[in-house]
């Protein structure tokens, strides 16, 4: 992937935060003549990222934010700010469990510049690792995020809920056209709805498992080919938003970090 698509992945996603909406697809028209607005990779980036940053309660575009994990609670981390009214005014990020009643987490507020220092140890451990990550990319796309039992299964269970929906509407047809016992054609209605609502439900989890294997797919081909760059090993916003799924941080202080292409 160019650095040219990683950074308009970026770009696209600050855009989206400060508007409050959605992109434009790349394929929201395939029959135009005109190249698409925003590549796939950047599209597929940025997917991932809006997707992650959903229903996460915050409106801040931090680049730590929802991504420092208390590793006592599994709460999140926030940014706050000591001795905000004199000189010694400085931010700090804290679980935002810490104080709340009931329980107080035991794991200690962190620096950005200790996040930043944790990262740029981890980034050169990877970097060090990465000539065996070819490898390893190829062992997961033919197995782990290989996809074709699951799109056959999901094939298969299509059929079964067109299958289904065809007797329902038979059902309806005859009930409209024939007369039949009102008790008889309600339980058989009823029987038939429940088996498409059970199709259709599983049809749904198999999508949601071929679109998150899809997902991790991209992320650590991103990594692989972000590492392949072999990249200052220094923190910036672009490498922590591009490698970064979270980070961990222990009760003694330790943070860990982890990466997108990791469990």
């Amino acid at each position: 992937m160019s650095e040219l698509v990683r950074w308009d992945a970026l770009a696209v996603i600050g855009d989206v935060d400060e508007r409050g909406g959605r992109p434009l697809s790349v394929d929201a028209d395939p029959d135009l003549p005109h190249e698409p607005i925003i590549e796939p990779a950047t599209w597929e980036i940025v997917q991932a990222e809006l997707a992650r940053r959903s229903g996460k309660g915050t409106a801040s575009t931090h680049p730590f934010a929802t991504r420092i994990k208390c590793a006592d609670c599994g709460g999140w981390y926030g940014r706050k700010v000591w001795h905000s009214t004199s000189k010694y005014r400085r931010h700090i990020w804290r679980c935002n469990n810490k104080y709340k009643p009931g329980y107080h987490c035991t794991t200690p507020h962190v620096t950005g510049q200790q996040i930043k220092e944790a990262f740029t140890q981890a980034l050169t451990k990877r970097v060090k690792d990465n000539a065996t990550l070819d490898h390893v990319i190829q062992l997961l796309d033919d197995t782990v995020y290989d996809t074709t039992e699951l799109e056959t299964r999901q094939t298969k269970i299509a059929k079964k809920m067109e299958e289904t929906m065809a007797l329902i509407n038979q059902l309806i047809t005859e009930n409209a056209t024939t007369a039949h016992d009102p008790d008889e054609y309600d339980q058989r209605y009823q029987q038939l709805e429940q088996r498409y609502q059970q199709q259709e439900k599983e049809h749904q989890t198999i999508t949601n498992k071929i679109a998150d294997l899809t997902t991790r797919q991209t992320q650590a081909k991103e990594i692989r080919d972000y590492l392949a760059c072999q990249p200052p090993l220094e923190y910036s916003d672009q490498a922590w938003n591009t490698l970064v799924k979270q980070a961990a941080v222990d009760t003694d202080g330790t943070i860990n970090i982890i990466f997108k292409d990791q469990a």
